[in-house]
Protein backbone atom coordinates (compact mmCIF):
# COMPACT_ATOMS: atom_id res chain seq x y z
CA UNK A 1 0.00 0.00 0.00
CA UNK A 2 2.73 2.66 0.63
CA UNK A 3 4.60 1.80 -2.84
CA UNK A 4 0.85 2.41 -4.28
CA UNK A 5 0.31 5.66 -2.26
CA UNK A 6 4.17 6.77 -3.28
CA UNK A 7 3.30 6.44 -7.16
CA UNK A 8 -0.32 8.23 -6.50
CA UNK A 9 1.54 11.01 -4.99
CA UNK A 10 4.10 11.31 -7.40
CA UNK A 11 1.14 11.13 -10.28
CA UNK A 12 -0.63 13.82 -8.66
CA UNK A 13 2.41 16.30 -7.96
CA UNK A 14 4.00 15.51 -11.37
CA UNK A 15 1.17 15.45 -13.32
CA UNK A 16 0.85 19.27 -14.44
CA UNK A 17 1.41 21.35 -17.36
CA UNK A 18 5.28 21.09 -18.65
CA UNK A 19 5.98 24.86 -17.18
CA UNK A 20 4.88 23.79 -13.51
CA UNK A 21 8.12 21.70 -13.49
CA UNK A 22 11.01 23.37 -12.97
CA UNK A 23 14.75 22.26 -14.42
CA UNK A 24 17.17 22.27 -11.33
CA UNK A 25 21.20 22.32 -11.84
CA UNK A 26 24.16 20.69 -9.68
CA UNK A 27 27.31 21.56 -10.26
CA UNK A 28 30.08 19.10 -9.50
CA UNK A 29 33.39 18.81 -7.78
CA UNK A 30 35.65 21.73 -7.35
CA UNK A 31 33.00 24.09 -8.68
CA UNK A 32 30.14 26.24 -7.83
CA UNK A 33 26.84 27.46 -9.22
CA UNK A 34 28.26 29.52 -11.79
CA UNK A 35 29.68 26.05 -13.56
CA UNK A 36 26.24 25.72 -14.90
CA UNK A 37 25.09 28.80 -16.37
CA UNK A 38 25.94 28.42 -20.35
CA UNK A 39 23.52 24.82 -19.75
CA UNK A 40 20.90 27.38 -17.80
CA UNK A 41 21.41 29.97 -20.06
CA UNK A 42 20.55 27.58 -23.31
CA UNK A 43 17.57 25.60 -21.48
CA UNK A 44 16.05 29.09 -20.32
CA UNK A 45 15.93 30.60 -23.69
CA UNK A 46 14.28 27.48 -25.33
CA UNK A 47 11.87 27.55 -21.86
CA UNK A 48 10.91 31.13 -21.05
CA UNK A 49 7.52 29.19 -19.42
CA UNK A 50 9.56 27.63 -17.11
CA UNK A 51 11.28 27.90 -13.91
CA UNK A 52 15.37 26.95 -14.12
CA UNK A 53 17.73 27.02 -11.81
CA UNK A 54 20.96 26.68 -10.58
CA UNK A 55 22.41 25.53 -6.83
CA UNK A 56 24.92 26.64 -4.41
CA UNK A 57 25.40 24.00 -1.89
CA UNK A 58 27.01 25.31 1.32
CA UNK A 59 30.25 27.20 0.61
CA UNK A 60 30.54 26.64 -2.85
CA UNK A 61 33.39 25.23 -4.68
CA UNK A 62 35.59 24.66 -0.45
CA UNK A 63 32.62 22.22 0.31
CA UNK A 64 32.24 19.88 -2.55
CA UNK A 65 35.62 18.92 -1.50
CA UNK A 66 36.14 19.25 2.24
CA UNK A 67 32.83 18.66 4.09
CA UNK A 68 30.97 16.05 6.20
CA UNK A 69 28.92 13.79 3.06
CA UNK A 70 25.83 13.62 4.75
CA UNK A 71 25.68 17.14 5.95
CA UNK A 72 26.44 17.69 2.21
CA UNK A 73 23.57 15.90 0.81
CA UNK A 74 21.30 17.35 3.34
CA UNK A 75 22.88 20.79 2.48
CA UNK A 76 22.13 19.97 -1.59
CA UNK A 77 18.90 18.96 -0.57
CA UNK A 78 17.89 21.85 1.51
CA UNK A 79 19.16 24.07 -1.46
CA UNK A 80 17.43 22.28 -3.99
CA UNK A 81 14.16 22.80 -1.87
CA UNK A 82 15.08 26.85 -1.37
CA UNK A 83 15.39 27.07 -5.14
CA UNK A 84 12.04 26.35 -5.92
CA UNK A 85 10.06 26.94 -2.98
CA UNK A 86 6.51 26.82 -4.77
CA UNK A 87 7.05 23.80 -6.90
CA UNK A 88 6.45 20.47 -5.58
CA UNK A 89 8.08 18.22 -8.55
CA UNK A 90 11.39 18.81 -10.77
CA UNK A 91 13.18 17.92 -13.02
CA UNK A 92 17.15 17.81 -12.06
CA UNK A 93 20.40 18.00 -14.12
CA UNK A 94 23.49 17.42 -12.31
CA UNK A 95 27.26 17.28 -14.13
CA UNK A 96 30.14 14.75 -12.51
CA UNK A 97 29.82 14.43 -8.46
CA UNK A 98 26.22 16.85 -8.92
CA UNK A 99 24.95 13.93 -11.23
CA UNK A 100 25.45 11.46 -7.80
CA UNK A 101 24.16 14.41 -5.83
CA UNK A 102 20.92 14.51 -8.12
CA UNK A 103 20.31 10.47 -7.59
CA UNK A 104 21.27 10.48 -3.67
CA UNK A 105 18.97 13.67 -3.43
CA UNK A 106 16.38 11.41 -5.05
CA UNK A 107 16.95 8.07 -3.18
CA UNK A 108 17.05 10.17 0.12
CA UNK A 109 14.90 13.68 0.34
CA UNK A 110 12.34 13.39 -2.55
CA UNK A 111 10.45 11.48 -0.46
CA UNK A 112 10.02 13.78 2.51
CA UNK A 113 7.75 16.25 2.77
CA UNK A 114 8.38 20.03 1.63
CA UNK A 115 10.94 18.73 -0.59
CA UNK A 116 9.79 18.22 -4.44
CA UNK A 117 9.44 14.81 -6.35
CA UNK A 118 11.82 13.80 -9.20
CA UNK A 119 10.11 13.59 -12.52
CA UNK A 120 13.35 12.97 -14.09
CA UNK A 121 17.10 12.85 -13.83
CA UNK A 122 19.87 14.04 -16.52
CA UNK A 123 22.94 12.61 -15.11
CA UNK A 124 26.02 14.51 -17.26
CA UNK A 125 28.89 12.81 -16.76
CA UNK A 126 27.74 11.58 -13.45
CA UNK A 127 29.16 9.31 -11.05
CA UNK A 128 26.33 6.17 -10.86
CA UNK A 129 28.36 2.63 -10.58
CA UNK A 130 31.19 4.78 -8.23
CA UNK A 131 34.57 6.19 -7.84
CA UNK A 132 38.40 4.18 -7.63
CA UNK A 133 41.43 5.24 -8.57
CA UNK A 134 44.87 3.98 -7.87
CA UNK A 135 47.20 6.08 -5.58
CA UNK A 136 46.39 9.89 -7.86
CA UNK A 137 42.78 10.34 -9.78
CA UNK A 138 43.01 12.59 -12.69
CA UNK A 139 45.34 14.72 -14.50
CA UNK A 140 46.48 17.93 -12.40
CA UNK A 141 46.45 20.38 -14.91
CA UNK A 142 44.42 23.38 -12.83
CA UNK A 143 46.08 26.07 -10.36
CA UNK A 144 43.05 25.43 -8.04
CA UNK A 145 44.85 23.87 -4.81
CA UNK A 146 41.97 22.12 -4.04
CA UNK A 147 42.21 19.92 -6.93
CA UNK A 148 45.51 18.86 -5.25
CA UNK A 149 44.24 18.28 -2.21
CA UNK A 150 41.09 15.81 -3.84
CA UNK A 151 43.83 13.94 -6.16
CA UNK A 152 46.09 13.18 -2.45
CA UNK A 153 42.88 12.16 -0.43
CA UNK A 154 42.45 9.54 -2.95
CA UNK A 155 45.30 7.40 -1.74
CA UNK A 156 43.71 3.84 -0.77
CA UNK A 157 45.41 4.26 3.04
CA UNK A 158 43.22 7.55 3.11
CA UNK A 159 39.96 6.85 2.03
CA UNK A 160 38.29 4.47 3.83
CA UNK A 161 39.88 6.09 7.35
CA UNK A 162 37.06 7.71 10.04
CA UNK A 163 38.40 11.25 9.37
CA UNK A 164 38.20 10.99 5.38
CA UNK A 165 34.54 9.36 5.71
CA UNK A 166 34.02 12.03 8.58
CA UNK A 167 35.55 15.30 6.38
CA UNK A 168 35.79 14.34 2.88
CA UNK A 169 32.72 14.83 0.55
CA UNK A 170 33.97 12.56 -2.05
CA UNK A 171 34.32 9.39 -0.31
CA UNK A 172 30.62 9.27 -0.02
CA UNK A 173 30.75 7.90 -4.09
CA UNK A 174 34.34 6.21 -2.94
CA UNK A 175 34.18 2.10 -3.96
CA UNK A 176 37.42 -0.07 -3.54
CA UNK A 177 37.41 -3.10 -5.97
CA UNK A 178 40.46 -4.49 -4.18
CA UNK A 179 38.29 -3.91 -0.77
CA UNK A 180 34.94 -4.45 -0.91
CA UNK A 181 34.81 -5.65 2.55
CA UNK A 182 35.80 -2.34 3.77
CA UNK A 183 33.92 -0.49 1.11
CA UNK A 184 30.41 -2.53 2.57
CA UNK A 185 31.26 -1.90 6.23
CA UNK A 186 31.79 2.04 5.40
CA UNK A 187 28.13 2.60 5.23
CA UNK A 188 28.71 5.32 2.54
CA UNK A 189 26.00 7.51 0.94
CA UNK A 190 27.13 5.36 -2.67
CA UNK A 191 26.85 1.63 -0.27
CA UNK A 192 23.60 2.97 0.89
CA UNK A 193 21.46 3.75 -2.09
CA UNK A 194 23.08 0.58 -3.79
CA UNK A 195 21.95 -1.53 -1.38
CA UNK A 196 25.84 -3.16 -1.09
CA UNK A 197 26.00 -1.67 2.51
CA UNK A 198 26.33 -4.96 5.20
CA UNK A 199 23.42 -3.64 7.27
CA UNK A 200 21.50 -3.43 3.54
CA UNK A 201 17.63 -4.05 4.28
CA UNK A 202 16.64 -7.49 3.24
CA UNK A 203 13.57 -8.24 1.37
CA UNK A 204 12.61 -11.92 0.33
CA UNK A 205 16.27 -12.87 1.19
CA UNK A 206 18.04 -9.70 -0.91
CA UNK A 207 19.46 -6.45 -0.11
CA UNK A 208 17.63 -3.87 -1.30
CA UNK A 209 18.62 0.13 -1.54
CA UNK A 210 17.56 2.35 0.86
CA UNK A 211 15.32 4.86 -1.32
CA UNK A 212 14.57 2.11 -4.39
CA UNK A 213 11.19 3.35 -4.53
CA UNK A 214 11.65 6.62 -5.31
CA UNK A 215 13.95 5.31 -8.22
CA UNK A 216 10.83 3.27 -9.21
CA UNK A 217 8.53 6.52 -9.44
CA UNK A 218 10.68 8.23 -11.67
CA UNK A 219 9.21 8.94 -15.08
CA UNK A 220 12.88 9.17 -16.77
CA UNK A 221 16.71 8.33 -15.97
CA UNK A 222 18.88 9.59 -18.04
CA UNK A 223 22.75 8.55 -18.20
CA UNK A 224 25.40 10.17 -20.71
CA UNK A 225 28.54 8.30 -20.67
CA UNK A 226 31.99 9.32 -22.75
CA UNK A 227 34.73 7.05 -23.23
CA UNK A 228 37.01 9.81 -23.51
CA UNK A 229 36.38 11.03 -20.08
CA UNK A 230 39.52 11.89 -18.12
CA UNK A 231 38.19 12.73 -15.18
CA UNK A 232 36.09 9.84 -13.86
CA UNK A 233 37.33 6.34 -12.97
CA UNK A 234 36.54 4.18 -14.84
CA UNK A 235 34.59 6.51 -17.25
CA UNK A 236 31.96 3.56 -17.37
CA UNK A 237 30.74 4.28 -14.44
CA UNK A 238 28.73 7.22 -15.50
CA UNK A 239 26.58 4.30 -17.19
CA UNK A 240 26.55 2.29 -14.02
CA UNK A 241 29.09 0.31 -14.80
CA UNK A 242 32.04 -0.52 -12.57
CA UNK A 243 35.73 -2.66 -12.10
CA UNK A 244 35.11 -6.23 -11.67
CA UNK A 245 35.85 -7.11 -7.95
CA UNK A 246 39.47 -7.68 -7.28
CA UNK A 247 40.09 -4.99 -10.56
CA UNK A 248 41.62 -2.09 -11.23
CA UNK A 249 41.04 -2.97 -15.13
CA UNK A 250 38.53 -4.90 -15.69
CA UNK A 251 35.15 -3.64 -16.24
CA UNK A 252 32.15 -5.39 -15.32
CA UNK A 253 28.94 -4.00 -17.60
CA UNK A 254 26.26 -3.33 -14.63
CA UNK A 255 23.41 -5.16 -16.52
CA UNK A 256 25.63 -8.40 -15.65
CA UNK A 257 25.51 -7.35 -11.75
CA UNK A 258 23.67 -8.34 -8.61
CA UNK A 259 23.24 -4.37 -8.17
CA UNK A 260 20.91 -4.94 -11.99
CA UNK A 261 19.88 -8.43 -11.91
CA UNK A 262 18.37 -8.29 -8.43
CA UNK A 263 16.93 -4.90 -9.01
CA UNK A 264 18.67 -3.66 -5.64
CA UNK A 265 17.66 0.34 -6.80
CA UNK A 266 15.53 -0.32 -9.35
CA UNK A 267 17.56 0.29 -12.85
CA UNK A 268 16.40 -2.82 -13.83
CA UNK A 269 12.20 -2.02 -13.42
CA UNK A 270 13.38 1.28 -15.29
CA UNK A 271 15.30 -0.55 -18.34
CA UNK A 272 12.63 -3.07 -18.53
CA UNK A 273 9.82 -0.23 -19.09
CA UNK A 274 11.96 2.09 -21.60
CA UNK A 275 12.31 4.39 -18.22
CA UNK A 276 16.34 4.20 -18.05
CA UNK A 277 17.87 6.03 -21.42
CA UNK A 278 21.90 5.44 -21.69
CA UNK A 279 23.65 8.28 -24.37
CA UNK A 280 27.08 7.48 -25.08
CA UNK A 281 28.36 10.76 -26.45
CA UNK A 282 32.03 9.64 -28.12
CA UNK A 283 35.04 12.23 -28.20
CA UNK A 284 33.76 14.09 -24.92
CA UNK A 285 35.87 15.14 -22.49
CA UNK A 286 34.25 15.57 -18.97
CA UNK A 287 33.69 19.49 -18.97
CA UNK A 288 32.52 19.25 -22.48
CA UNK A 289 28.99 18.62 -21.26
CA UNK A 290 28.98 21.99 -19.65
CA UNK A 291 31.56 24.09 -21.02
CA UNK A 292 33.90 23.71 -24.28
CA UNK A 293 31.06 22.21 -26.10
CA UNK A 294 27.98 22.64 -23.91
CA UNK A 295 26.10 24.12 -26.58
CA UNK A 296 26.83 21.53 -29.06
CA UNK A 297 25.99 18.73 -26.53
CA UNK A 298 22.56 20.83 -25.79
CA UNK A 299 21.26 21.84 -29.42
CA UNK A 300 22.43 17.92 -30.37
CA UNK A 301 20.78 16.07 -27.93
CA UNK A 302 19.69 17.42 -24.55
CA UNK A 303 17.03 19.99 -25.49
CA UNK A 304 15.27 17.21 -27.27
CA UNK A 305 15.25 15.58 -24.12
CA UNK A 306 13.46 18.20 -21.62
CA UNK A 307 11.02 19.27 -24.96
CA UNK A 308 9.93 15.27 -24.77
CA UNK A 309 11.61 14.44 -28.47
CA UNK A 310 13.10 11.61 -27.59
CA UNK A 311 12.87 10.12 -30.82
CA UNK A 312 14.72 13.01 -32.31
CA UNK A 313 17.39 12.46 -29.00
CA UNK A 314 18.17 9.42 -29.97
CA UNK A 315 18.93 9.96 -33.59
CA UNK A 316 21.16 13.29 -32.60
CA UNK A 317 22.57 11.90 -29.59
CA UNK A 318 25.62 10.10 -31.20
CA UNK A 319 28.85 12.34 -31.74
Amino acid sequence: MFVIAQIFALATECNVPEDQIPIVLVHGLVKSKSDMDILMALIKADNPTREVQTVEILFGTVSTVIEMPDRYIRAAATSIKDAVPDYKCIDIIGHSQGGFVTRAYTQLHSHIEGYPKVRRIYSLAGVQGGYYCYDKCGPITSANPLINIAHMLTKPIITYSNFAKLMIVPTMQWKDPMDLTGYANSNCLLCQINGECTNSQLVGGLKVATGKDQILDLQKFYTFYSPADEIISPPASEQFDFYQAGSRSVIQPFQTSDLYLEDRFGMKTLYDSGRWKNFQVNGYKHRDFVDAKASEFYTKCLKHLIANDEASAVTNCVF
